[in-house]
């Protein structure tokens, strides 16, 4: 799977209900049906406007029950909006990433803490140079890199943890230098389980990586991923 086809981003751009502003629906807001983002949808800075200035009228408060639903939702609707993006004071430089928390330069990248340089990204935490990559702690450099903990260097890699130079593998930890290793512990100069004398292992990686290199320069896409690697 490559960060294209993941289902946490890439969502079209929507123009919100205020303003007629454009900002883009996220994990957030894609469960909900398509009318009711459209009436609803506002961003972060017509939500701090509308969230001090709206509110119900006084007399209406008393007319809230349940018993009338279309009333009820009729005296709501005034003050029923829905915004994808918050963050603390901390966070910097980061655009259509929604819930933000001490992080900067981050792009699209939903859940960011503690982090830096992320983009199409989710839960990022604690984590830095991570592209395409969901629920990822104590990590740096990754491509594609999905729920692990401490990978340094790491592309398609699934399920792992403190593990570096880390290539379309899952769920493997302690390892380093290692590729297409599945459910191993402490491996080395491995591919595939099996252990190289480093000299070999690293002409192997070079040819490898050279391939995916080429593709993503020409393609900017790599059509190959850790979950696509299953024989039919």
């Amino acid at each position: 799977m490559t960060y294209k086809e993941n289902a946490y981003y890439d969502y079209e751009p929507v123009k919100s209900a205020f303003m007629g502003w454009v900002g883009h629906m996220n994990y957030k807001l894609d469960n909900l049906p398509r009318k009711v983002v459209e009436r609803t949808f506002i961003t972060e800075r017509e939500g701090k406007v509308l969230g001090s200035s709206v509110h119900i009228k006084e007399e209406e408060v008393d007319e809230l029950s349940f018993k009338d639903i279309e009333n009820l939702k009729r005296i709501i609707s005034r003050v029923y909006t829905i915004t994808y993006h918050s963050k603390d004071d901390l966070s910097s430089n980061f655009d259509d990433a929604a819930s933000v928390y001490g992080s900067r330069d981050v792009y699209r990248s939903p859940i960011t803490m503690f982090s830096k340089k992320c983009a199409y990204s989710i839960f990022p935490r604690n984590s830095s140079y991570q592209f395409g990559s969901s629920l990822v702690l104590q990590s740096e450099f990754g491509i594609n890199v999905y729920m692990s903990d401490n990978i340094k260097r790491g592309f398609e890699v699934d399920n792992s943890a403190h593990s570096s130079d880390i290539y379309f593998s899952h769920n493997c930890e302690g390892s380093s230098d290692v590729m297409f290793c599945f459910n191993g512990k402490g491996q080395r100069n491995s591919i595939g389980h099996n252990q190289l004398e480093r000299s070999k292992y690293l002409e192997i990686k070079a040819a490898l990586l050279e391939q995916i290199w080429s593709e993503l320069n020409a393609k900017k896409d790599f059509r190959y991923g850790i979950y696509s690697l299953v024989r039919e």
